[in-house]
């Protein structure tokens, strides 16, 4: 990866800069203007890009935190959502439990109800 803070010369990239430069301006115009004018045009079409990538760039990283953040917020409600069904579970087995006991305890009641309608 190239540093950001150097610039390599590269002719190949001349006609394509010279190119973009006639259509954002007039023939005309740009016969006219000097060598310094067309690199200064050129130069500034560069920081342009430059400010245009960056922002893109932020934008991409502002995104990829939002996802990361639903993501991180998805898998703790999802372990949430197993934290209650399985508390769920467990006072449902509990209440079974405890309308067993109830029922024993009942039928025992009944048992001695009977025994004490025997005796007396």
């Amino acid at each position: 990866m190239e540093d950001n803070s150097t610039i390599q010369f590269n002719t190949a990239l001349v006609s394509p800069i010279v190119d973009a430069l006639m259509t954002h301006h007039d023939h005309s115009i740009l016969i006219g203007m000097t060598i310094k004018l067309v690199a200064l045009e050129a130069e500034q079409c560069a920081l342009k890009l430059s400010k245009a990538f960056f922002k893109a760039k932020k934008a991409y990283r502002k995104k990829a935190e939002a996802y990361n953040s639903v993501a991180t917020t998805n898998k703790t409600l999802e372990e949430d959502n197993l934290a209650l069904k399985q508390a769920a579970m467990e006072a449902t087995n509990r209440a079974k439990a405890l309308e067993r006991k109830w029922s024993e305890a009942n039928l025992k009641l009944i048992d001695k109800d009977k025994e004490l309608e025997a005796r007396g």
